[in-house]
């Protein structure tokens, strides 16, 4: 077996392909509607996060394609702030309509789960949005608003979009890529780009 490197190995007993990602919650079974059926993706989830027949059933982390701690950070706000009662959710019709708009948008497969970038930054932002509506409460913080959750900016944004080639020259520096400190040091500039096509819009 050759790698992509070149290196070779002969000795091998197995091979194990990793081809995908089969959702499994047996301790959830037994819930009609399902929330799991086949494995492919997530049903009956509004927002991919609401149990929409039993709303006080919240999971987070289910989309793929994604960056999961800001995903799941924008995610946990939300939660957080329905079941403290700072933030209500739409009716079980409402939760449905949206539950099938999606369908609709992005199939019935595995692409109804998939966030690949621009839609996790496009969700993340929606979400925030949800948790600003809450209600403030004495004693949080930020004036009562609670911690905030994460907002996608530019430069979030423009970071994510490259993430790809990011991670290619991280690669490509082998040993060094420890000595790098930030993303300036790769190459790669925001204020440079922006400022380049803010001009390019003009």
């Amino acid at each position: 077996m050759q790698f992509a490197n070149g290196h070779e190995e002969g000795d091998v007993d197995h091979i194990v392909f990793c081809t995908g990602y089969h959702f499994s919650i047996p301790f959830l079974s037994r819930l009609q509607p399902p929330i799991i059926t086949d494995g492919v993706r997530p049903h009956n989830l509004y927002q991919h996060v609401f149990y929409s027949k039993e709303p006080t059933l919240a999971l987070i982390g289910f989309p793929q394609r994604i960056v999961p701690f800001p995903f799941s950070q924008a995610q946990g706000a939300w939660v957080a702030r329905v079941l403290s009662g700072r933030v209500s959710l739409p009716s079980e019709v409402e939760m449905e309509r949206w539950i099938g708009d999606w369908t609709i948008h992005r199939g019935k497969g595995r692409s109804f789960n998939t966030l690949a970038f621009p839609l996790d930054a496009t969700y993340i932002n929606s979400l925030y949005e949800l948790s600003s509506r809450a209600a403030r409460r004495d004693g949080l913080e930020n004036d009562g608003r609670g911690k905030r959750p994460p907002f996608w900016g530019e430069k979030e944004k423009w970071t994510r979009a490259r993430f790809p080639l990011i991670k290619k020259a991280s690669q490509a520096l082998g040993s060094r890529r420890g000595e790098i400190k930030s993303l300036e040091e790769l190459g790669f500039n925001f204020e440079r780009d922006y400022a380049q096509e803010a001009g390019a819009r003009l």
